[in-house]
């Protein structure tokens, strides 16, 4: 293949790369290396993962990356929590949590879907960009507080807001997709 052939630039104007929450390695293991950095968290965070699910998540966000670099065109990646099926949307319920650290995450496919939608039109100011897609809220029917108390102590926490959605906040923060695409998820935990 002749070195013409080879850097030719792609026909896609840009492409959008689902990757995962588990792009954070947040307890993906036991173990203090494994837990949050700061609560709740948000693009930010470091990738602590070292299993080949999120590892592999972390490596194909840097080739996108490199894809910005070398051809110029825009990338954007989501990192989704959990997916729920559409056809669970209309059924899913709190459930107790769990006796060990969860981030008890989740969003809705309809919502994932509206995200990508808007990221159609969106131009990242450095070519790249990455958006974590969850839910406002988690999907226990524990305090959020409770669990922060329980299971995360000693990591430092932004209680106040882990105190929002009427204390059932998520421990991940999607401010950077309200702001950047104007993202907003449906699909709440059912209230009592």
């Amino acid at each position: 293949m002749s070195a013409r052939k080879r850097d030719a630039r792609p026909n896609a104007e840009q492409f959008i790369f689902i990757s995962s929450i588990c792009y954070h390695g947040v307890l993906e293991q036991r173990g203090a290396e494994f837990m949050p950095r700061f609560l709740p968290f948000d693009e930010t965070h470091p990738a602590l993962s070292v299993n080949y699910y999120g590892g592999g998540k972390a490596q194909a966000e840097h080739r996108c990356r490199m894809y910005v670099r070398r051809y110029g065109k825009p990338v954007v990646a989501f990192r989704p929590a959990w997916i729920v099926p559409t056809d669970q949307e209309d059924i899913l319920e709190p459930r107790p949590a769990p006796d060990h650290p969860a981030l008890l995450d989740y969003v809705a496919c309809t919502d994932l879907v509206d995200a990508i939608a808007r990221a159609l039109d969106y131009s990242p100011p450095d070519g790249f960009d990455r958006f974590l897609a969850h839910a406002p809220d988690q999907r226990s029917s524990t305090p959020t507080l409770e669990l922060l108390d329980t299971h995360f102590r000693g990591v430092p926490a932004d209680r106040e807001k882990l105190a929002s959605h009427g204390g059932f906040a998520a421990f991940v923060d999607c401010t950077h997709a309200h702001d950047a695409l104007g993202w907003q998820p449906r699909l709440r935990r059912p209230t009592a």
